[in-house]
């Protein structure tokens, strides 16, 4: 059987910490409630947000200078020839 670390972190879990609140005598916490419920509607609204955010994707290119071009071209070339030459 797995154990608690095996359940993802948004998954399964329960926070069993509480708060006692000062005594009402009709037991209602309306600032509790609406706290709670902007809680909810914010995470909601950032947890949509983040679902409808595509991942980036970025493709561009770089091109190689003539200087660097020449200054790698001769490397290249050796490797080619080492490359024929082995299999030959």
């Amino acid at each position: 059987m797995g154990s608690v670390n095996d359940i993802p972190s948004h998954e399964g879990r329960s926070w069993e910490q509480s708060f006692r609140l000062p005594w009402r005598a009709d037991n209602q916490y309306p600032e509790v409630e609406e706290t709670f419920a902007n809680v909810r509607k914010v995470f909601e609204e950032e947890l949509t947000r983040a679902y409808e955010s595509q991942p980036m994707d970025v493709e561009q290119r770089l091109n190689a200078s003539l200087k660097l071009k020449k200054h790698l071209a001769p490397g290249v070339l050796a490797e080619r020839f080492l490359k024929v030459q082995a299999a030959s």
